[in-house]
């Protein structure tokens, strides 16, 4: 940790949040305050927002199929018409993909990505979703490969129920003005993938790192 002292010479913007800044109490003692702990203060709390709670949410809606039958529908007729809720069903016995593009946000480096998903059915067993990412500037070749997670197992909820798995230990890369690109895979055939019926992207949420 840093010692970072505000003069002509030091602009914020170069002190980090972890930073120790100095300054002189009433009685003349110097004592520290972190860039941290500064912004979330009193006088600045109201400009203070946390990068975990910077966050973008892409609908089930925004997607679109681009491997198998993929479709957007619904997690069930629910209780009533009030509680439908839309999501993108990947069948039980194939591989299908789903995918969506957003805008990198100003001041985004990294970020990490969140399926929320639900059964749609009213079976039980285990989900086996990849997902898979690349970011593309203006005159960047969309044809190329993207990081993915490892395939991810994960046991199903009971239907109508949320579920939000993350997708890979590591934030994404991405820079400010690009478009990222999002795919959604189930492999139905996997050997791991033992829900016999439909399961429901709900959408999916990029969280900001950095």
């Amino acid at each position: 940790m840093a010692d970072k002292r505000l003069d002509q010479t030091t602009n914020a913007s170069a002190v980090a949040a972890a930073d120790n800044i100095p300054f002189v109490t009433a009685a003349g003692v110097t004592s520290y305050v972190t860039g941290d702990e500064l912004a979330a203060s009193g006088p600045f709390s109201s400009r203070y927002k946390p990068l975990a709670s910077d966050s973008i949410w892409i609908p089930a809606s925004a997607f679109s199929a681009v491997v198998g039958s993929p479709t957007l529908g619904n997690l069930g007729a629910a209780t009533d018409w009030t509680r439908i809720t839309p999501a993108f069903l990947f069948d039980a016995s194939a591989g299908e993909s789903a995918t969506a593009y957003q805008y990198v946000p100003p001041s985004w480096a990294s970020f990490n990505v969140f399926v929320w998903w639900s059964n749609a059915g009213t079976g039980s067993g285990d989900v086996a979703w990849q997902v898979y990412w690349a970011a593309f500037a203006d005159a960047e070749n969309t044809d190329t490969a993207g990081g993915t997670s490892n395939l991810l197992t994960v046991a199903a909820p009971a239907r109508y129920v949320t579920k939000r798995t993350q997708a890979g230990a590591s934030a994404v890369t991405a820079t400010a003005g690009e478009i990222v690109r999002i795919v959604v895979h189930r492999s139905g055939s996997a050997g791991g993938d033992t829900l016999a019926n439909d399961a429901g992207l709900i959408g999916v949420e990029l969280v900001r790192v950095s």
